[in-house]
């Protein structure tokens, strides 16, 4: 059964780390947030949600089977933090298995 998680990005100096990452399944739904300010998650590799690029308190369904690295951004007053390159703290992780088959 599908559930749905809140995501924190976590500003460490000019970095973005996420919060703790739960395993995803498809049809679950996220929302990333931050409480340093707004968020952008963008997926330039392929995307487990609908979309590439995922906004503040957005709420996304996961939709797509795969490893998916998605890079992490905090705006914090007209400033952006976050992704620089790979390899980068400041990137979240999906590992989403294929929907189990019922037997």
């Amino acid at each position: 059964m599908p559930n749905h998680y809140d995501i924190e990005l976590i500003l460490d100096g000019e970095n973005v780390v996420p919060g703790p990452v739960p395993d995803l399944i498809v049809g679950d739904t996220v929302e990333y947030f931050s409480e340093s300010g707004s968020v952008l998650v963008n997926f330039p590799d392929g995307s487990p949600f609908q979309t590439p690029s995922i906004g503040d308190r957005q709420k996304v369904t996961v939709q797509n089977e795969g490893n998916f690295r998605g890079n992490c951004f905090v705006f914090k007053n007209g400033q952006r933090f976050g992704w620089k390159s790979d390899p980068s703290p400041s990137g979240v992780d999906h590992k989403i298995p294929p929907p189990k088959k019922d037997a």
